[in-house]
């Protein structure tokens, strides 16, 4: 499939991309999708709720009246989870939320998310543009330009562009990663993708292979490429997830990849 190439003022260049039908165009796996979504959501649970069961609760451990004779139940200790301030039963414990996926399915799921995204006409390629400087203004402006100024979008970039992500980050309806960073619940939970069109050379957009899309150049048009096979290069989407997506200069102050250029930490 095609699609044609706009400029930050939303006009038409003229130039069109051609879109891989074995990742833009497949019959979408929804129970991947699924599964997909329900881990990236279990990982950003904490697991850290804990409450006290009787054997944790302070509390005196005597028998708090005789045991026939009352009347009422029989009962032993204040902490009993029958009596206000006891103890509860079954109540949650610390756990890992966390389930492992097969990567095939997870592939899978991204280029259903894609493809879905193109059978809804919700996917945009726009030239590469940068700022000088960060400014939230501007960025405003190619939203309107685009149309997505009441929209929730999603912005991919080929490589870390530091002016871009700090002028959309103060925007809540928009977001900005780059490629490696993309997922299946991200791509679904955003009403516009828009992807970055550029003229890099196809060895350094081979470094940045990640499960599910690659991006190679031919003659000044780009080519999206389904990636099968394990990238042996080491490339950095392979290393962001293998890090959680935190600073693998172990410095703890860049969350994410596109503010760790300037960590000094251990490599």
């Amino acid at each position: 499939m095609e699609v044609k190439v706009l400029d930050i003022n939303g006009k038409d260049t003229g130039r069109k991309v051609q879109l891989s039908d074995a990742v833009f165009a497949i019959e979408p796996n929804k129970h991947a999708v699924y599964l997909d979504v329900k881990q990236y959501l279990a990982n950003q649970r904490q697991g850290t709720h804990k409450s006290k069961e009787r054997a944790e609760v302070a509390g005196s451990t005597r028998k708090i009246k005789k045991q026939k004779g009352t009347g009422t139940a029989r009962a032993g200790s204040v902490k009993s989870p029958v009596f206000v301030g006891g103890g509860r039963i079954f109540g949650p414990k610390p756990r890992n939320y966390s389930f492992k996926l097969n990567k095939n399915l997870k592939r899978l799921a991204r280029k259903s998310a894609l493809s879905m995204k193109a059978n809804e006409s919700n996917l945009i390629v726009v030239e590469d543009f940068t700022f000088d400087t960060p400014s939230t203004k501007n960025f405003i402006n190619v939203l309107k330009a685009l149309g997505l100024d009441n929209k929730k979008s999603l912005f991919v970039l080929g490589d870390s562009n530091k002016n871009v992500y700090l002028s959309s980050r103060n925007l809540k309806s928009t977001s900005v990663v780059i490629d490696s960073e993309l997922s299946t619940y991200t791509i679904l939970n955003t009403n516009s993708l828009v992807l970055f069109s550029g003229n890099s050379s196809p060895d350094h957009h081979r470094a940045h292979r990640h499960s599910g899309v690659d991006f190679h150049y031919r003659a000044g048009v780009q080519v999206f490429w389904p990636v099968d096979q394990h990238d042996d290069s080491g490339g950095i989407g392979d290393r962001d997830r293998r890090s959680g997506g935190r600073c693998r200069g172990g410095c703890g102050k860049h969350p994410s990849p596109l503010e760790r250029g300037s960590c000094k930490g251990r490599q």
